[in-house]
């Protein structure tokens, strides 16, 4: 079998088999090129690995709005759910995601939160669902809207509280 034969990079002697260590000539040490070496394909591999790990990662967690689950929930359930046993409302509502529909009690007029009560809510009603406004789209939508209008919100249960209620990060409102 034969060998191959390459040049010193230092004196350019051509009487080199590429097994050997160093020049005869001139005694520079010679390597394998770096794609030759065994741990450079074992880091290639492992950073392939990580990428596409990464990759597959990044799409299930950021996951957009249309493709999560969303329970439809009444208000007023939620409201009595409270009163009933709050522990148990708890349990039941908090971190979960919803969907409700109600009217606008009020806005915050730093325009961090509304509020959202059941459809059928008396005039001097106080059992609200605080709902965080989270990105600048939700804001211009509810810069047009009143006191009173019907809003249909889908968003994730944050808190829930005997005295300050449900707290909710809104995700959508239409």
């Amino acid at each position: 079998m034969k060998t191959k034969e390459m040049v010193c990079p230092a004196c350019g002697n051509t009487e080199i088999n590429e097994k050997m260590k160093k020049c005869p000539n001139c005694g520079f040490k010679l390597s394998k090129p770096i794609y030759k070496k065994w741990w450079f394909w074992t880091v290639i591999v492992i950073g392939v690995l990580i990428i596409a790990g990464a990759g597959s990662n990044s799409g299930s967690g950021s996951s957009t709005n249309n493709s999560r689950e969303y329970s439809k929930v009444e208000i007023q359930q939620m409201i009595d759910d409270l009163d009933e046993n709050a522990l148990k409302a708890e349990n039941t509502y908090k971190n979960v995601y919803v969907e409700i529909t109600g009217k606008i009690a009020n806005f915050d007029s730093s325009g961090s939160y509304i509020t959202v009560e059941a459809i059928n809510a008396g005039e001097w009603n106080l059992d609200t669902i605080m709902c965080y406004i989270k990105n600048e789209e939700q804001l211009k939508y509810l810069l047009e809207k009143s006191k009173g209008d019907r809003v249909t919100i889908k968003g994730k249960i944050v808190s829930v509280g005997e005295f300050l209620g449900y707290s909710l990060d809104i995700d959508s409102i239409e």
